[in-house]
């Protein structure tokens, strides 16, 4: 092992941009008036996206349609939420931790007496998860999943329409349908200024000239690194130029 030590430095950065809150400068010009700078405090990501959860299964605010159906943002987030608590929670045990929960009140209809109810802490499970994989020192573990949370982030920032400088590229793929045997799509109808456009199902997300993901507008799956995203490039070879990046999906082991 090198004397040298092992540079965290993305690994806490992701993770922080993930579970901690943020002040954002906001600059306001009213007509005619003088200019004042207030500082906002934002929740994190992850808080964000189980907001956004919340409000649409509900029924209520962004990602639902007039007629009563999901829309693709819903699945997404839907499926990003699954995905990290999935693999997080599999690492931790995996690593020898445990995943973090806390007490959440809950008042029983018609008592007075709070009941506990026992919920995954995800912002500290993750946190958790990068304690634990720091300890190990381990170079390559700690890269993979820098790379992870960093994934997790770019997707979280896309689904909540978080790309403030513009550096997230969305090009859609012509001519192939979404390999989901349940969907199969290979369009979708979308509403700009009020005429109806057919537009391609599966769309590629770039930053920097690096693929983000891919993901159906249709059923909403996505595919990010791995097998799944190797597959889908294959067959998407003879009608798009697409970078394979290959990171496994399973948890490495320390």
């Amino acid at each position: 092992m090198s004397d040298q030590p092992v540079d965290t430095g993305d690994t806490w950065r992701w993770v922080d941009r993930l579970t901690e809150s943020r002040r954002r400068r906001l600059v306001r010009r009213p007509d005619g008036g003088q200019s004042t700078v207030e500082h906002v405090d934002l929740p994190s990501l992850l808080e964000q996206l189980a907001e956004a959860q919340a409000s649409t299964n509900s029924g209520g605010g962004r990602g639902k349609s007039s007629g009563g159906s999901r829309a693709p943002l819903d699945l997404t987030i839907t499926s990003l939420l699954a995905e990290i608590e999935t693999l997080t929670v599999e690492a931790l045990i995996a690593y020898g931790d445990r995943p973090r929960y806390r007490e959440r009140a809950r008042y029983r209809q018609g008592r007075a007496r709070v009941l506990g109810v026992r919920q995954l802490d995800l912002a500290a499970s993750v946190r958790a998860l990068a304690v634990t994989v720091v300890d190990t020192e381990d170079a390559d573990l700690i890269d993979w999943w820098a790379s992870r949370f960093c994934a997790w982030v770019l997707r979280a920032e896309e689904a909540l329409d978080l790309d403030e400088d513009g550096s997230v590229d969305v090009v859609p793929v012509r001519g192939v349908p979404c390999p989901e045997p349940e969907c199969g799509r290979e369009h979708v109808l979308e509403d700009r200024d009020g005429e109806t456009v057919r537009t391609p199902a599966l769309a590629i997300s770039f930053r920097d000239g690096q693929v983000l993901h891919v993901t159906c507008r249709h059923c909403g799956t996505g595919w990010w690194r791995g097998e799944g995203l190797n597959a889908l490039a294959d067959a998407m070879a003879a009608t798009a130029a697409l970078p394979s990046p290959a990171v496994a999906d399973e948890v490495p082991s320390p």
